[in-house]
């Protein structure tokens, strides 16, 4: 096997195993271990379940002339699965759509130590700079497939790298100058971030010589995707924008003085669950009141 040929799928690789050892040496004071294991196996394993699930879709005739195989795992199904070189090879869109259902998933069936904003913005943060070694390796591996086949050198086979490694730099960059910023404003980065990743890739689509639009003369399938994406990072954007307008309200409220007669209003309204040894006087003496009177009218 030509490792030359599977840079996207080492990158991959690479991703996974830096990308868990980060989230834990970030996340282990904050997070219990089991919980810190649940959300960042389930934003990996949506990410990529999502991924290849459209990938599949998207690549549905070229996907269909493979043929199956348990002995063979070159170019057969279904360890080409596996392969994020072939065909479209992989999608930062779909993996991204994917790693935020995921974390919305954990914090749905999770009612303890849920994923708040600040949390997503720092995983968000992790996931791109652990996909570098993906751009990077894909870059490398162009140049030498480049030189061991004799071709001159074309700066167009680098251009969706080199844009792809200009957003992540400058994401990282932005996060790390205002990281009190995006401290004060949660959920921002993330709905940010993924809004321009989403955009560049849509725009790299159309500066693919192989471009070929699917619906209407103007759009693929990818973009289609990537149209979802973008709605789901406004979404998110306006989202937080909510959450943190509604702290600010919060904050500007005065507290609320507590009332003088507080305490007997929970203790009579609440008297099935709070033990209140006024009300268990009062129901013992009415209690014997009706007992003594039975007993002098029984016969």
């Amino acid at each position: 096997m030509d490792l030359f040929n599977y840079p996207k799928t080492l990158g991959l690789l690479i991703f996974v195993v830096v990308f868990t050892y980060l989230s834990w040496r970030t996340f282990i004071e904050k997070f219990k271990h089991e919980k810190l294991f649940d959300f960042t196996f389930l934003y990996l394993f949506f990410g990529f379940l999502t991924e290849r699930t459209l990938f599949i879709v998207t690549n549905w005739i070229d996907v269909n002339n493979l043929q199956w195989s348990f002995v063979s795992f070159v170019n057969t199904l279904p360890i080409s699965l596996l392969n994020f070189d072939l065909f479209s090879g992989f999608s930062l869109i779909y993996f991204f759509i994917g790693a935020i259902f995921g974390i919305s998933l954990y914090n749905l069936i999770n009612t303890i130590q849920k994923v708040e904003y600040n949390s997503l913005d720092r995983i968000t943060r992790l996931a791109i700079l652990c996909l570098l070694p993906l751009v990077l390796l894909s870059m490398v591996f162009t140049f030498l497939n480049t030189g061991k086949s004799g071709a001159e050198f074309d700066i167009s086979l680098y251009i969706p790298n080199l844009v792809r490694l200009f957003e992540f730099v400058l994401l990282l960059a932005i996060f790390n100058f205002f990281n009190n910023f995006w401290l004060a404003k949660s959920g921002l980065y993330t709905s940010i971030s993924v809004l321009f990743i989403t955009i560049g890739e849509i725009i790299l689509d159309y500066l693919d010589p192989s471009y070929v639009p699917n619906f209407f003369g103007i759009i693929n399938y990818h973009q289609i995707i990537g149209v979802l994406s973008i709605i789901l990072s406004i979404n998110l954007l306006l989202t937080s924008i909510a959450t943190l307008q509604e702290q600010e309200i919060r904050k500007k409220l005065k507290p609320l003085k507590p009332s003088m007669n507080k305490g007997f209003a929970i203790s009579f309204a609440n008297r099935r669950r709070v033990s209140n040894p006024i009300n268990i006087k009062i129901k013992n003496l009415t209690s014997n009141k009706r007992k003594y009177r039975d007993s002098i009218n029984r016969p």
